[in-house]
């Protein structure tokens, strides 16, 4: 049983695909012989959640990338919906500027119709945008609840490394805990395994387009 090892801490791995949990499990094994490899219990369910929830509250403090005091996913939503909501506003009060308001100019009009519609869509976004991001998040999300947990005990502290890299590879997320549980940090999350796939793809379709410069019958 993995509770009769000493440990000096844990790495947690979630992967969307058992699978890919199967084969980070033989990635460990290779990267640490110490590394005892087993069933997640609850406590390391608990460990990877507070683990998530603690990345989510330091990111709504002041987060990278943020634009506010908000969570990843209000941030994102409100990027996308108040320059469309800002826009749309401004376009919608136009006609309204053509209307004669006592001797006021028609390019007065127009500033304060594309002024007022421009906040007024600015505000809507920011209402809309808060709530329309988290709300494609069903209940039971999160990482350790959605996914396939791969748990090594660490015997030796300095192998926390070698595999916390060993899981990083198509995990959800990869958190470091020590051995009470309490989380230490991330080593990979949802959203940088995104940001490497795209990478990934942007460099094959760069290498695409280059073979067919150089091979004119392929185009």
């Amino acid at each position: 049983m993995a509770a009769n090892h000493k440990t000096s801490g844990k790495v947690i791995g979630a992967y969307e695909d058992p699978e890919v949990a199967h084969t980070a499990e033989k990635k460990v094994r290779n990267a640490s012989a110490s590394a005892v490899v087993h069933p997640p219990t609850k406590a390391d369910e608990v460990a990877s959640l507070r683990s998530e929830m603690r990345e989510e509250v330091r990111h709504t403090i002041m987060g990278p990338g943020n634009i506010g005091p908000f969570t990843k996913e209000m941030t994102k939503g409100l990027a996308k919906t108040i320059p469309a909501a800002t826009i749309a506003g401004a376009v919608l009060l136009i006609p309204f500027a053509f209307i004669p308001v006592a001797d006021y100019s028609l390019a007065l009009r127009l500033v304060v119709a594309i002024a007022v519609g421009a906040v007024a869509g600015a505000v809507a976004g920011f209402v809309i945008g808060g709530g329309a991001q988290t709300s494609e998040k069903e209940p039971g999300t999160m990482a350790a609840e959605r996914g396939t947990l791969v748990v090594a005990d660490l015997e030796e502290p300095e192998s926390a490394a070698r595999v916390a890299e060993a899981m990083a590879d198509n995990a959800i997320r990869v958190d470091v805990v020590t051995e009470d549980e309490v989380p230490i940090g991330d080593v990979t999350t949802e959203e940088e395994q995104e940001r490497k796939a795209a990478d990934r793809e942007t460099k094959e379709q760069a290498k695409e387009r280059a073979e067919v410069l150089k091979d004119p019958s392929a185009r």
